[in-house]
């Protein structure tokens, strides 16, 4: 395969997302305003039972009924995005551009792609899980023996692993998932299979593509705790909540509080700042995809 370009394929999508912001918009303030009223009717109950009862099981249950609705609302919100904005950045047409939900042929397959994925990345979770738990096993023994370096062992060995578990997650999502939205739209039908042949032997080109364009995502969650801690006061500041479960809870449903209070603003914020949130994410994929085309499938982008 071709080596893609990273930083054209950047400043591409960037250049892509600014200079269609108004047709982007059109694109995703549906979405966008159901995923944030889904947010506050199935998280709000979530983090209040969870912050009022922290370690009650019965809540504890009663948070993951909502959680699970919520993540499965927001497959499907995030699939018509998704595809959506590919259709935009490969000049294909787009049916109500300014209402757009599109529940068509092409959105099945790709919801159908992803949720492969999904099951891709729970089985290579399921697997490191069972790996990491079998070292901690190991290890288990010698830092009981030693309290004093207990804490600091597992301090270390938390930091471990959730860097291999975000590896993971980033392996899946560029090996399987990061051209499909574009394959979906052009090829049709599943497009796993085509996905791994495509990033083959691009994948540090793509990671570097994926993370550079998933900053302003990373960039708006910084903000958004910065934000709260210089203004929200002490129950507001993150830095309170490390090493607290009860702590961490109290916080997320201020912070749900405070989005349920100002939805009008807080959903409109969310409307406005979705196309630069993930329109460089999925232009992206798409201008990488279209990189990776022989000249004999130009026709397919005209």
């Amino acid at each position: 395969m071709e080596k893609i370009p990273v930083g054209e394929t950047l400043r591409g999508a960037y250049e892509f997302t600014f200079a269609n912001y108004l047709r982007l918009i059109g694109v995703s303030w549906v979405s966008s305003a159901l995923l944030f009223a889904l947010m506050l009717w199935q998280v709000m109950p979530y983090t209040a039972a969870m912050a009022a009862a922290p370690g009650d099981a019965g809540a504890a249950l009663f948070a993951v009924s909502h959680l699970l609705l919520f993540e499965a609302g927001s497959f499907f919100l995030l699939t018509v995005l998704a595809l959506g904005y590919a259709k935009v950045a490969l000049d294909r047409p787009v049916r109500w551009p300014f209402f757009y939900l599109g529940f068509d042929g092409d959105f099945w397959w790709l919801l159908l792609n992803f949720f492969f994925v999904l099951l891709i990345l729970m089985a290579a979770l399921f697997v490191i899980s069972l790996v990491m738990a079998a070292v901690l096993g190991v290890f288990a023994g010698s830092m009981l023996a030693n309290q004093a370096q207990a804490a600091p062992a597992m301090q270390g060995y938390a930091i471990i692993a959730a860097t291999v578990i975000y590896a993971v997650m980033a392996f899946v999502f560029v090996r399987f998932a990061i051209f499909l939205p574009a394959i979906v739209v052009v090829e049709k039908g599943l497009g796993i299979g085509r996905n791994w042949a495509l990033s083959s032997g691009n994948f540090f080109r793509l990671l570097v593509v994926f993370i550079g364009a998933l900053l302003p995502v990373i960039g708006f969650g910084v903000g958004t705790y910065v934000v709260a801690a210089l203004f929200g006061g002490p129950q507001s500041n993150v830095l309170n909540t490390f090493g607290s479960q009860a702590a961490s809870l109290a916080l997320s449903a201020h912070i749900m509080g405070f989005y349920a209070q100002y939805w009008y603003a807080m959903a409109l914020a969310m409307i406005l700042l979705s196309p630069l949130l993930y329109g460089p994410l999925f232009a992206a994929g798409a201008l990488a995809y279209r990189a990776q085309m022989p000249v004999s499938h130009a026709d397919a982008f005209s």
